[in-house]
Formats: C-alpha cells, sequence, structure tokens
C-alpha cells in the first residue's frame, strides 16, 4: 500500500512527536549524514514530495526567517545563477530521483518561488512578511486549508500523474559565506573554487 513517510528537517531535526501523526505515518528523524540533507530517506520508490513550513531563502528580504541551510553563515546561495532556497535545493534533489515535488507551504515568498520553479506545484502561503514582521493565518486554519489542498493536489495527480522538470545537465552551486573561515574550509572540498 501507500506509505507516508514524514522527514523532520528543521534544527536538531527531532521536533516532531510521532504520537501526533497518523498511526501509519512513518517519521524520519536526526540528520543522517547523507548527501541529500533534508531528503535522506528519498528513493525513486516515492510517488512525491509535499513540502510544509518553507520559508524565504537567504539574499531576500521575503521572510524575518530567511535562511538558506545556515542562517549564520550562509549569505545567499545561488544555483546557476538563480537565487536559491532549500525547497530549490531538495526539489532538484527529488527530480534527481525522478520524484515530483507535489505541494509547498510556507510564507508568500517561497510560493511563489516554488511556482516559479515548479509549473504544477500548488502552493498554500499561510503568511506574508513585512519587514521583520510576519502576518500569520491561524494555525487551525492554515492545518485545515494544508489538508485540503494537498487531498486535492493528490486526487489531480492520481488522475493524471506527471514527471518532474527535467534536472539541468550542469548544475553550478554558488554560495556566498559569513566568514572567510568558512571560505576557506569550502576549498578543501572537490571541485570547490
Amino acid at each position: 500500500g501507500n506509505r507516508a513517510v514524514v522527514r523532520d528537517g528543521h534544527g536538531n531535526a527531532r521536533n516532531i512527536s510521532h504520537l501526533d501523526l497518523p498511526e501509519k505515518a512513518e517519521l524520519m528523524r536526526g540528520w543522517a549524514c547523507h548527501p541529500g540533507s533534508m531528503m535522506a530517506g528519498l528513493d525513486s520508490s516515492f510517488g512525491g514530495v509535499i513540502y510544509i513550513g518553507y520559508h524565504a531563502p537567504a539574499g531576500s528580504s521575503g521572510s524575518p526567517l530567511a535562511h538558506t541551510v545556515d542562517y549564520e553563515k550562509v549569505k545567499w546561495v545561488k544555483i546557476n545563477g538563480r537565487l536559491a532556497s532549500e525547497f530549490t535545493m531538495n526539489s532538484l534533489y527529488a527530480a534527481s530521483l525522478g520524484v515530483p515535488s507535489l505541494f509547498l507551504s510556507g510564507d508568500e515568498t517561497i510560493c511563489r518561488m516554488a511556482e516559479a520553479e515548479i509549473p504544477r506545484i500548488a502552493t498554500l502561503a499561510v503568511k506574508t512578511c513585512r519587514g521583520n514582521s510576519t502576518w500569520n493565518m491561524h494555525p487551525l486554519e492554515a492545518a485545515r486549508q494544508i489538508k485540503e489542498a494537498v487531498a486535492q493536489q493528490l486526487e489531480a495527480f492520481g488522475e493524471t500523474g506527471w514527471i518532474p522538470p527535467a534536472v539541468p545537465e550542469k548544475l553550478v552551486l554558488e554560495v556566498c559565506l559569513s566568514t572567510h573561515q568558512g571560505a576557506r574550509w569550502a576549498l578543501r572540498l572537490p571541485s570547490v573554487e
């Protein structure tokens, strides 16, 4: 049958209580030291990915929580010259395995970015951000709307199915780090200039 795997991907990745999830849901907690990072555990057997609680990327003004991977060490990330978010990296990883990205909820900026990157993705903005403040939907209303939107998207996906956009043959990752120590450390990695 169908599996639902929840991947905790925030902070120490030990934030979600398994008891708060449906009984058939599996939960992956902690960090696996895997190149897929937040997407560790994903493989080509999965039918799709749903992203909940995503945020604008570092280098944007879309959220007071705007960051990409590390809030203090990374000023911005670009992939092939375009500002990249954690969603950008995660959806490319999923696409490399042939797994489509189906739905995303989060702040308004990341929703618009996701729609531009994945044309068939459904999104739900649960907050808008102005300066260092957020204008938030009530959490219970957000949960209700997310549940409804995911159900609609899964139904649409089940009727037609689709494959993710092709991953570019060449990916150039640019990272602007906050410190020269971070840049020196990165130079020890293969293929880094």
